[in-house]
């Protein structure tokens, strides 16, 4: 007569998953907010240093680039990690406000070199 009421057991409690690595990635982001990366001119050729290209080619896509940057009026960031930012950054904004467009001839030739 003791046994005469059952008694349920609990309901099965799951164990918690906890992201734990996205809690810490949270808290502890206290970096500053990074420099924007300078605009790059659309459909333009991915070229890495380890594919041998000829080094004429990085400075007619370098030329591109720098007009684009031109063309849009993109003014150049201030680094703070930099000992001279200030230099830094007016050397490159001159570069960027003296850029000129490729003509016929470099347009030629860097298609010419990229197929090499």
């Amino acid at each position: 007569m003791a046994f005469t009421q059952w008694i349920e057991p609990p309901k099965r409690e799951r164990k918690a998953n906890y992201a734990v690595d996205a809690y810490f990635r949270d808290a502890l982001r206290v970096s500053e907010p990074k420099i924007p990366k300078a605009p790059r001119p659309p459909k333009q050729p991915n070229v890495q240093d380890f594919q041998f290209f000829p080094p004429r080619l990085f400075e007619l896509l370098e030329k591109e680039i720098l007009y684009y940057r031109k063309t849009i009026g993109y003014k150049v960031p201030r680094n703070p990690d930099l000992p001279n930012a200030a230099q830094a950054q007016k050397e490159e904004q001159l570069k960027i406000d003296e850029a000129e467009p490729l003509n016929d001839e470099e347009l030629e030739e860097k298609e010419k070199l990229l197929t090499q």
